[in-house]
């Protein structure tokens, strides 16, 4: 069973001592202690789940959230992701590391939609490895960054990633796709929609009839891997839309939201490196191959004892036996 910890400092600070009404304190805990929190303090609830847990009204609820938003400035509500964070929460639970604190912390992070929200909290959090951790992290999300997933590490281009990333948002990504009828049949006229950028992927060669690239693209398979990108936790970028829209002319819809899932399952969020290179090995290796070796990684290897037939009982007769039925 999941706990949290309240320090008895709590009642000592002088903002819940002069500034907060006994309703505000009531909140406050609720806010550090319902069931939805995490290790981080950024966790996703919607305010009606808040006025059926606390007894409360919407209107209340509204009035509360308000409050501690504007007034006391403890948390950020972003009304869109239904998701909230608390300012201070790094304070006095994000203070000891440990492996298995790190893992938890990693996994809480790759589930915040509103990665604007975890800078809040990395400035009250004091341990130096916690705080190195998310500001890396906060650092990854707005680079994307090679990894070491790809196997021939000699074919990639340095200069691959190195492209201008200005952040825009999925549905404006969505708005600017516009193709013609030459993505639609073979690749003699295919040039993808990048500014100087050749994607690793490329490299491989794709699906090929009389040495002609296949290009089948649909724009609704574009928006469709948008939205999925967007659920598996990337990052908006003008980057990141020159890459999806120059290699799903190679690898296809499925595969592309197939692997933004399996960089989900790894924890690699908004790690293109990490998925090109999946879909590389799928490439190369096969996809069913690879997913059967990553799903057999964790299963039992049979005793030499499971090649023996196991030997059958009769439970009846034992069970006369052992009460002295028998005699």
């Amino acid at each position: 069973m999941a706990f949290r910890i309240v320090y008895t400092e709590f009642w000592n600070d002088p903002k819940v001592m002069e500034d907060m009404t006994p309703e505000d304190k009531y909140f406050y805990l609720y806010l550090l202690t319902n069931p939805c929190t995490n290790m981080i303090g950024i966790y996703r609830i919607v305010k009606k789940q808040m006025a059926f847990d606390l007894g409360y009204s919407i209107e209340s609820i509204n009035s509360l959230m308000t409050r501690f938003i504007n007034t006391h400035k403890l948390v950020v509500y972003n009304d869109e992701t239904k998701e909230i964070c608390i300012k201070n929460y790094g304070k006095y639970n994000l203070n000891k590391g440990g492996k298995p604190m790190i893992d938890c912390i990693k996994k809480d992070l790759g589930n915040v939609v509103d990665k604007t929200l975890i800078k809040e909290i990395s400035t009250n959090v004091k341990n130096a490895s916690i705080k190195q951790l998310i500001e890396e992290y906060l650092s990854a999300i707005n680079n994307v960054s090679l990894d070491d997933t790809y196997t021939n590490q000699n074919e990639i281009n340095n200069d691959t990633y190195n492209l201008p990333n200005k952040k825009i948002n999925f549905e404006e990504m969505a708005q600017s796709v516009c193709f013609d009828d030459t993505l639609s049949i073979s690749g003699q006229n295919h040039n993808p929609i990048t500014n100087n950028h050749n994607p690793k992927s490329i490299i491989l060669n794709p699906i090929t009839n009389n040495n002609e690239s296949f290009v089948v693209v649909d724009e609704k398979d574009i928006i469709n891997i948008y939205a999925h990108f967007q659920k598996c936790g990337f990052i908006g970028s003008a980057k990141l839309k020159e890459f999806i829209d120059a290699d799903i002319k190679v690898f296809g819809a499925d595969w592309m939201m197939e692997a933004a899932s399996e960089c989900v399952k790894r924890g690699k969020i908004n790690n293109y490196g990490y998925l090109s290179g999946i879909l590389q090995n799928w490439q190369t290796k096969g996809r069913d191959e690879c997913r059967a070796r990553t799903k057999n990684d964790n299963v039992v290897k049979p005793l030499r004892f499971n090649n023996f037939e196991p030997r059958e009982y009769d439970y009846d007769s034992l069970e006369k036996q052992l009460l002295g039925w028998d005699k």
